[in-house]
């Protein structure tokens, strides 16, 4: 074991000898990066580290948060709409977590797992694309693309002209009335798209109008469900007909 990225007993892993034994693993890279960070702040004594919370920690870090990573690699997107968007109260919390991994590009996709040394290649695992990340997962690969374009007409319709598919699957939206629908839809579809990336199958129309509908109850979608006729208010039974009148009786 190289002294190099040797950082407590208490985290070595049962390492059998191999080609990459010496190779440190991606977290341990990250968690030394997170320790030189905590080392680094102001009232921290790296001699009473058993004094330092993580509680203590948080407040520092949330006192002046860094941006998210993937604002510096899309930088030409409205971050700040985006996560207001993205923090509506009455969105269904499946549908907003996520949303945030694929904003935030930590779903397990191929070329994450691929970076992570997780997967022998970035290929999508559904068409053999070149790089499976978020834009193709969602929007490009066959098994979604006829579902995406039924998505990306009727959210142009609904803002009034066409929006990238970028900016469509990142909310990045033209203010409006149809925010509300559009946020709502892409959030499903997001969701269902990614629970059922083990099937076979390629997703359908039918199957998104459904996924919509079924959350409309809590925000509306841009596949309202129809209308049911109304029906009459609740009230006493009709009488039975009368007879016709006839007139007075004749006497014979």
């Amino acid at each position: 074991m190289s002294a190099s990225y040797w950082i407590g007993v208490g985290l070595l892993p049962n390492l059998a000898p191999g080609p990459h034994v010496d190779i440190p693993p991606p977290h341990w890279r990250d968690l030394a990066k997170l320790l030189r960070e905590v080392f680094a702040m102001e009232g921290v004594d790296k001699q009473q580290l058993e004094e330092v919370t993580s509680k203590d920690l948080y407040k520092r870090w949330m006192a002046d948060p860094a941006a998210p990573k993937v604002q510096s690699r899309i930088p030409d997107l409205s971050w700040a709409r985006i996560w207001t968007r993205l923090s509506r109260a009455s969105l269904p919390a499946l549908l907003v977590d996520t949303g945030f991994r694929a904003l935030h590009n930590i779903l397990p996709l191929e070329v994450r797992r691929h970076r992570l040394q997780l997967a022998p290649s970035p290929a999508c695992s559904w068409c053999g694309a070149e790089r499976e990340d978020t834009l193709h997962f969602f929007t490009l690969c066959p098994r979604v693309e006829e579902v995406w374009a039924c998505l990306a007409t009727a959210a142009a319709a609904a803002a009034g002209g066409p929006i990238p598919d970028q900016k469509l699957l990142f909310l990045d939206l033209p203010l409006g009335r149809a925010e509300g629908p559009i946020t709502l839809t892409i959030l499903a579809y997001m969701e269902w798209a990614w629970s059922t990336r083990g099937s076979p199958a390629a997703l359908t129309t039918s199957g998104l109008i459904t996924k919509a509908r079924s959350y409309q109850w809590t925000f509306p979608s841009l596949f309202p469900a129809p209308q049911l006729p109304l029906l009459p208010p609740p009230g006493p039974a009709p009488s039975p007909p009368r007879p016709p009148d006839t007139g007075p009786a004749q006497l014979g």
